[in-house]
């Protein structure tokens, strides 16, 4: 425990959310009636029962950003809330967790190789009161030392985040999750400069109550200038499925994300030869079993055929994928489809659902 004489500026020093550090930098008012007690080399500390004049946010870092500096959506901030601050630069991905309309929870990988196991597990213990499928859509996207986000945005109603606008300097522009009706404009959230990510852990049963950016010096931005990020389609296949595309146009190689034990395919990810990557699909990283084709010059797919009509709009049904990259007899029947490597492929997912298309 330390006295300050001002706060710190934020100098990007952060510690990944799974560690047990924790630091709070708050003014003297804000504590307000708390007490520290130490024993045994531990501090804890106990609240007065009116947390009314009470803040106590709980940091990665020890020089958190201000808080009313970030740019952030929904702004459901609570006195007692636990916050990771994230350089963007030093990290490899994050899996963004979906049900369907809504993120939910969020898990950064420090490398290429780390498994989102522990985040996966505390997701999928506590079911969402409103969740349409009893497992959430896993959508990774890959932050490559190649690449860099220039633009993030941000949409949803007061108390959730249905939407995710991101634009990298190479891979183009990414949206993750479904724009809702009646939600208003886009919130710009960063641009260009160095951006640090800030997000808050959600508690059992509750959604992603904040995600956000801060940037030590914001460039200037005509809000008027945002960029228009084009429906991705998914409301092609039904109002509930999530859909992600990728261009097929320039791939040194692909991986593909297999369901459990079985062929079907549940994502995919491509690698560029301008050092980008993209996904789509749900991809579970280091959760399932994969494989690797260098410098495909097909793709080839089927989609197993349905085997119940119980549902509308592709819920409810048994809709499994086949996706091969090389061109054999095995293929000749009309039920697959193999086209060039090239154009822009879509991919929807659901509850028990997948299918694709390629546009050439």
């Amino acid at each position: 425990m330390e006295r300050l004489p001002a706060r710190p500026q934020y100098s990007k020093r952060w510690s990944r959310p799974a560690d047990h550090l924790a630091y709070i930098v708050e003014d003297e008012a804000s504590l307000e009636g708390v007490k520290v007690q130490l024993k045994d080399g531990r501090f804890r500390l106990k609240l007065p029962r009116q947390l009314r004049n009470v803040r106590l946010h709980v940091w990665n870092s020890p020089t958190p950003p201000n808080l009313s500096l970030c740019m952030g959506y929904p702004k459901k901030i609570t006195p007692i809330q636990r916050f990771n601050v994230i350089e963007l630069s030093e990290i490899r991905g994050i899996t963004f967790y979906l049900n369907t309309t809504v993120v939910l929870a969020m898990h950064i990988h420090l490398t290429e190789q780390e498994s989102t196991l522990w985040t996966d597990k505390a997701v999928l213990e506590e079911k969402r009161p409103d969740a349409m499928f009893s497992e959430p859509i896993r959508v990774y996207l890959p932050l490559p030392k190649g690449d860099r986000i220039t633009y993030l945005g941000a949409n949803g109603s007061d108390d959730r985040l249905n939407v995710i606008f991101v634009r990298m300097e190479k891979a183009g522009d990414i949206t993750i999750g479904q724009r809702q009706g009646n939600c208003g404009e886009d919130k710009v959230l960063a641009v260009q400069n160095s951006v640090s990510l800030v997000y808050c852990e959600p508690n059992k049963r509750e959604m992603l109550p904040f995600f956000g950016a801060y940037q030590a010096s914001p460039a200037t931005f005509d809000v008027a200038s945002r960029p228009t990020f084009a429906d991705p389609g998914a409301n092609r296949v039904g109002l509930f499925t999530y859909c992600s595309w990728a261009s097929l146009d320039g791939v040194s190689s692909v991986r593909i994300f297999y369901e459990d034990d079985f062929d079907f395919c549940r994502g995919l990810m491509f690698y560029y030869e301008n050092g980008a990557s993209r996904t789509v699909g749900d991809c579970r990283v280091q959760r399932d079993r994969e494989a690797t084709v260098n410098k495909p010059t097909q793709i080839c797919f089927r989609t197993k055929v349905p085997e119940s009509e119980n549902g509308e709009n592709g819920i409810g049904t048994v809709c499994k994928l086949r996706v091969e990259f090389e061109h054999h007899s095995g293929h000749d029947d009309e039920r697959w489809h193999c086209l060039p490597f090239k154009g822009i492929i879509r991919f929807w997912i659901a509850g028990g659902f997948s299918w694709l298309s390629v546009e050439q």
